[in-house]
């Protein structure tokens, strides 16, 4: 058993430093980092953000139009280098899973292939990042894409974990589509926050969950989703249109997970299920209150970061709540 909790520890791992990319990818965005140094993978064409009179002064020679912001350019490097180390770990979970498939069974091995197919289009996406000018359908997909290598990596953890009992039981089953529609909801609403966050717009209204003065038939549901509008150029009603959609979405997803916690706690006795259950509506009810905290135009750094992490942490546990309902006995095999 040994190969396989080593396998998991390193699988949580890289769990945790993923999840700290996204955190800091999300700060790092809130902050205004993103295109700190103008160049990539490098920043002025260095490894490391430059430093000293002499160094500073031939960066801005070298981006005239960007002169060198210190503290912003490290934000930008550090998660470019918490990236790049996740991004090795995923490397080597691939590896480690295919050398021991016989003991580890396909799932990891398989789960892990897929994650390095989609780390090059995380790549490319971090560079467009750059070379596009923070183009809101690129930072969203980049977001996105973030998101689902560190849900990936989750299912790699919880299918090798020597100690996951993880048991589909037949009296849970009628739970499966619930919970599935749960985690597809919880999703798409993460998929609303990005677009939502990557182009500034949850500051534009403290209303909830429609803007003060407006009805929805005025705001602007065309523009909102124009695909190739640049970060700056979306007019007013239409950014008013995607915090609406989202906080609107919010409601939604709170309120399903929300029921569907609370009635697998009250009518469930499996003491795994409610558990689960029980968590998911402990991290509902702190996302729910980071969101509120997010309304108000004088919203701090923090809370705004915190609402992308605890949005992580909740996707998170919704997936651990459905691979209980799905897991099949088969795919945990013993040394």
């Amino acid at each position: 058993m040994k190969v396989r909790k080593y396998y998991t520890l390193l699988a949580l791992f890289a769990v945790i430093l993923t999840f700290v990319v996204v955190v800091y990818g999300a700060y790092t965005r809130i902050t205004d980092s993103g295109l700190s140094c103008p160049d990539w993978p490098g920043c002025y064409g260095q490894l490391m953000v430059p430093e000293g009179e002499q160094a500073v002064q031939s960066a801005n020679a070298l981006f005239p139009t960007t002169p060198v912001d210190a503290p912003r350019a490290w934000n930008e490097m550090v998660h470019r280098y918490l990236a790049g180390t996740a991004g090795l770990l995923m490397v080597l979970l691939a590896g480690f899973g295919f050398y021991f498939r016989n003991i580890l069974g396909k799932a990891p091995y398989r789960i892990s292939v897929s994650m390095l197919c989609i780390i090059v289009l995380q790549i490319l996406l971090g560079k467009w990042t750059v070379t596009m000018k923070l183009l809101p359908l690129v930072v969203s997909s980049h977001l996105i894409i973030g998101m689902t290598l560190l849900s990936l990596l989750w299912c790699v953890t919880l299918v090798a974990s020597p100690c996951a009992k993880l048991r589909s039981v037949e009296a849970q089953q009628g739970l499966r589509p619930w919970a599935f529609i749960g985690l597809f909801l919880l999703i798409m609403q993460i998929a609303s926050g990005g677009w939502t966050s990557t182009n500034m717009a949850g500051h534009v209204c403290a209303g909830f969950p429609v803007c003060e003065g407006y009805t929805l038939a005025q705001l602007d549901w065309m523009g909102a989703f124009s695909l190739t509008t640049a970060l700056g150029h979306m007019h007013y009603m239409a950014l008013m249109a995607v915090t609406t959609f989202h906080r609107m979405g919010g409601a939604i997803v709170g309120g399903y997970l929300g029921l569907l916690c609370f009635l697998v706690i009250s009518m469930h006795d499996n003491k795994v299920m409610r558990t689960l259950a029980a968590t998911v509506l402990l991290i509902l009810f702190v996302q729910i209150t980071l969101g509120f905290m997010n309304i108000p135009a004088s919203r701090a750094i923090w809370a705004a970061t915190a609402h992308n992490g605890v949005a992580a942490l909740l996707l998170l546990s919704v997936i651990a709540f459905n691979a209980v309902l799905y897991l099949r006995p088969e795919e945990h095999l013993d040394e």
